[in-house]
């Protein structure tokens, strides 16, 4: 599995393709995980 991609990297591909980003505050810091951690692989 690859790396996960960094806000800023998202960020730059989404808008490489045209698109308009609305960013809500604190997006880029925010973790669903209690302790804090990213998140890890997810298996859907």
């Amino acid at each position: 599995m690859s790396a996960p991609l960094s806000a800023a990297r998202m960020l730059a591909a989404l808008r490489a393709e045209g698109l308009d980003v609305v960013e809500h505050p604190g997006w880029r810091t925010h973790s669903r995980t209690g302790p804090g951690r990213p998140w890890g692989p997810v298996h859907g």
